[in-house]
């Protein structure tokens, strides 16, 4: 079913094949055990499995046999299906003599309740292979175990499809356990053939979900939603403006989306189309009483994630729908200490912009380099920029490089011959190094017990190995030496005369 998504398929299940041809002996080697796992990890991997998508219709397909029951939970990609998650039950001694409809509709059952954190809230696609079951809700008069089963099912929003069995091999296959779940002859060849992952995962508990009695009666508790609620109840019409004006400024914006709520089992929703009318989506309107508790379950919790305001918010209209949502999301989101000891502030507190005062020409000169450039007839790629604070009179010197021997000789070449030494020479402090230069880092950290004076200011050389932005550059003191992520601030060049390093 799914060997479109597995490369080479046919090569890796060719030792399979081979033990299913005519007049063949069954013996199971080596390179048939390789060929089983590397099909059962190709099932459990990308492509065919993958998330799930809460903006995509989730579908649910499901299947019984004499022996067990399975179900696929499967999103569509594009036109390929991909899984979610399996899912398989063996049938115990009273189950299997269950007719094959009760057989089926348990299977639904059972499927439904082991994905309810993926399907409660939402439309899906329920697929099966027993075509009476698509008059499930049909049922004239069901007694007993039947009408517990479609009572528990009529709280989740679904559609019923039948398909061939020949089209529904990815559910039956799971359904086909042989043995129970206690057989030795499974747990030995479990331990032989199962796979060793390195996936972990934790175990989530929810709380149980509320009942349409405990939504209704909450709703009938909240002065904001009562009004609307009570009048839903007794009419469809819609009230005239004078039987709201009184109310509360929410009660009256709940009276402007009278048309869009309705009543599902005495409970107030909010049904939400998108523009094109491709999606539907079913809002439980929310009482303040339990606001926080959603807050905290898809926000806080762990299948929340600690998301940001977006997600956070996108994920609660999935289901809910009050007045003020965003509001009360971005405060919930803004207020988690959790999220601001781990994010921190969005924005750093950057010191004030200082003016500097000159009173007299040539006081400071700035300086800074323009490169690089195409290359000149001469050779020069750089422009050393000068400019007087005082007077604003620029100077744009043509440089081969950004040494600082060339910047110096043009510098008193240019300028100092001319206007004389200034008395401060304000630049951005910039170091370019290339990959293969040789540096000094400088050390911050100081031994106690030793005096400053005898403490290595500066180590090295270093040598550059590679330039990751404007100011970042990775350093090696040798092959051998573990590499060093260093600000610019840090690096001197480095030369072959003395260096005062102590």
């Amino acid at each position: 079913y799914y060997r479109r998504f597995v490369r080479n398929f046919s090569a890796i299940a060719r030792p399979l094949h081979k033990l299913t041809e005519a007049r063949t002996n069954f013996n199971w080697t080596e390179e048939c055990e390789k060929s089983f796992n590397s099909l059962k990890q190709a099932l459990i991997t990308s492509p065919v499995l993958t998330y799930p998508r809460t903006d995509k219709e989730f579908i649910l397909d499901t299947d019984a046999s004499n022996e067990g029951i399975g179900a696929v939970l499967s999103q569509k990609t594009g036109n390929e299906e991909c899984v979610i998650a399996y899912f398989s039950k063996s049938l115990g001694k009273p189950e299997r003599n269950y007719c094959v409809t009760r057989k089926e509709l348990l299977a639904i059952v059972k499927s439904i309740e082991h994905f309810h954190h993926y399907l409660y809230g939402r439309k899906f696609l329920l697929r099966t292979d027993h075509a009476s079951l698509r008059w499930l809700f049909n049922f004239r008069e069901p007694e007993g175990q039947i009408a517990r089963w479609i009572q528990r099912l009529q709280e989740y929003d679904f559609e019923i499809q039948h398909r061939k069995g020949t089209s529904h091999g990815n559910a039956d296959a799971l359904s086909r356990r042989p043995c129970k779940e206690n057989c030795k002859h499974c747990t030995n060849a479990e331990k032989k053939f199962g796979m060793e992952t390195d996936i972990s995962v934790k175990v989530l508990t929810t709380e149980d979900a509320w009942s349409s009695s405990e939504v209704q009666k909450a709703q009938l508790e909240d002065p904001d939603i009562k009004p609307i609620l009570e009048r839903k109840l007794n009419s469809e019409d819609r009230p005239s403006w004078q039987e709201i004006a009184p109310e509360s400024p929410a009660t009256k914006r709940y009276w402007a989306l009278w048309d869009s709520l309705h009543l599902k089992d005495g409970v107030l929703y909010r049904k939400w189309e998108s523009d094109d009318g491709s999606s539907c989506r079913w809002q439980l309107i929310l009482p303040k009483s339990r606001i926080q508790e959603v807050l905290r379950e898809t926000h806080d919790s762990a299948s929340g994630g600690h998301f940001g305001v977006m997600k956070t918010l996108s994920k609660t209209r999935e289901r809910f729908y009050w007045d003020r949502l965003r509001a009360d999301v971005e405060k919930w989101c803004r207020e988690c200490h959790a999220c601001g000891a781990r994010k921190g502030p969005k924005t750093r507190t950057k010191g004030r912009l200082q003016r500097y005062n000159v009173g007299a020409p040539f006081e400071r000169m700035a300086l800074d380099i323009l490169g690089p450039l195409p290359v000149t007839t001469k050779g020069n790629r750089y422009v050393l920029v000068l400019m007087d604070y005082f007077t604003k009179w620029p100077e744009a010197i043509p440089i081969p490089d950004q040494e600082a021997s060339t910047v110096a000789e043009e510098l008193v070449r240019a300028w100092i011959s001319r206007y004389g030494v200034p008395m401060i020479l304000h630049s951005d402090q910039g170091h370019h190094f290339k990959e293969g230069d040789q540096v000094w880092m400088y050390n911050p950290k100081r031994r106690r017990g030793l005096s400053p004076k005898l403490q290595q200011n500066w180590e090295g050389p270093y040598t550059i190995v590679k330039k990751l932005n404007d100011v970042i550059y990775r350093v090696q003191r040798s092959p051998n030496a573990k590499p060093k992520v260093i600000h610019i601030n840090r690096l001197t060049p480095y030369r072959d005369t003395d260096h005062s390093s102590v």
